[in-house]
């Protein structure tokens, strides 16, 4: 029994969870415009909304990169927020999600 919920968590894990054309659902803070992150940045509240967002996004990242522990290792959360508001401010159509994934490009540069 152990072994099948072994293996499905294994499953789980290692699988897309998009369509065959790659398109997947973001949720939460993720949909926001990069346009609402640069206006919500002086709000502390908002702020701490979006990098809990992003943060369970590199979380997420770190459990199934092979060979990544921590793509953010020596890169501190204010050195994040300023890279984040340093993009949107450049790219304000963008969703806040593209910006992260943006972010990630930057991150793994460091690795590889």
């Amino acid at each position: 029994m152990k072994f099948i919920i072994i293996f499905l968590m294994f499953i789980s894990f290692s699988t897309k969870a998009a369509d065959k054309e790659g398109v997947y659902t973001i949720a939460g803070m993720g949909t926001s415009s990069c346009a609402s992150y640069v206006e919500d940045y002086k709000n502390q509240y908002l702020l701490l909304r979006y990098m809990a967002w992003a943060n369970g996004y590199l979380t997420h990242l770190n459990t199934v990169t092979p060979g990544i522990k921590d793509i953010t290792e020596r890169v501190d959360i204010t050195a994040r927020k300023s890279w984040l508001l340093k993009y949107c401010k450049k790219n304000t159509l963008d969703n806040f999600n593209t910006a992260v994934k943006a972010l990630v490009k930057e991150l793994k540069k460091r690795h590889w």
